[in-house]
């Protein structure tokens, strides 16, 4: 009973805000890095922002948190701010490091890395099943309204924009075939988000992480992390995974020909991540 007494006070939200707003006084900093975690939605972001952010040494902000992130309904909405505007937020931190998660500018990575010196960026991704299963249970919007950009093809919307012309023919011709299916629609919005990973590794740095790696076998991921931030983590972050184990996707009805591209870039994902992850 202690011993669980002790887990959920390790790993309370509330207490570690305190903890990382006494190491920032206690130890300030005058030039805080960033951590940048991007991916997909419903990838697992959340568990990897917990499991990083229990180090007292990161200012940890969630996606949509003010004033990093605009609050208006619209284009906008959970967008970060501008770069100023970012980095004039950073640089008022104390802590050493400032964990960012801006999902809806994952397309920018490569900006964004550039843009803040000595950032670090991590992407997290997970099997696309369970990405479409976790959006299907988990928002209460409606999805073909939500899916609206993607549906239209719109490559100004942030579901769309970056994508180079062979990924952006690709998922054209995956939504011909989706046919309007919400399991299918939002694998494709799977595969559009991930295809962007490999355009940034052209010119970025990024730690890629299997979410069901991660769960499996948090020591390793400890390890991974720690060698590519340069810093040893707090074994605190080893607790987050305790109650979490890497289940079998429920499998969706999918069209073949969706289910088959997302197949072939999971394969490609899997390959970057058990490279990334090794220490």
């Amino acid at each position: 009973m202690i011993s669980g007494i002790v887990n959920r006070w390790s790993k309370s939200h509330k207490i570690n805000r305190f903890r990382t707003s006494l190491y920032a006084v206690l130890k300030p900093c005058s030039s805080p890095r960033v951590a940048f975690i991007f991916g997909c939605q419903r990838s697992g972001t959340t568990f990897l922002r917990n499991f990083i952010g229990l180090d007292q040494r990161f200012r940890d902000i969630g996606e949509g948190d003010p004033p990093y992130f605009h609050q208006e309904k619209g284009g906008r909405y959970l967008r970060l701010v501008d770069d100023s505007q970012v980095e004039a937020l950073v640089k008022a931190q104390r802590s050493p490091w400032v964990l960012l998660k801006p999902l809806h500018d994952s397309q920018r990575a490569v900006e964004l890395l550039e843009r803040f010196q000595s950032s670090r960026g991590i992407w997290i991704f997970r099997h696309y099943d369970s990405v479409v299963q976790s959006h299907l249970g988990y928002y209460q919007h409606d999805p073909m309204d939500y899916l609206q950009p993607l549906r239209q093809v719109d490559i100004h919307s942030w579901m769309l924009s970056g994508l180079e012309q062979q990924s952006m023919e690709r998922v054209r011709e995956l939504l011909e075939m989706a046919n309007s299916s919400i399991p299918d629609l939002y694998a494709v919005f799977w595969y559009a988000r991930n295809a962007l990973l490999f355009q940034h590794l052209k010119r970025a740095n990024l730690l890629v992480v299997s979410y069901e790696n991660l769960v499996a076998d948090p020591h390793q991921g400890l390890q991974s992390f720690s060698k590519y931030l340069g810093l040893e983590l707090s074994t605190k972050a080893l607790l987050v995974p305790m109650q979490r184990r890497p289940n079998a996707p429920a499998l969706s009805k999918l069209t073949p020909e969706v289910e088959h591209a997302c197949n072939l870039m999971l394969q490609k994902l899997s390959s970057l991540s058990n490279h990334s992850e090794t220490p």
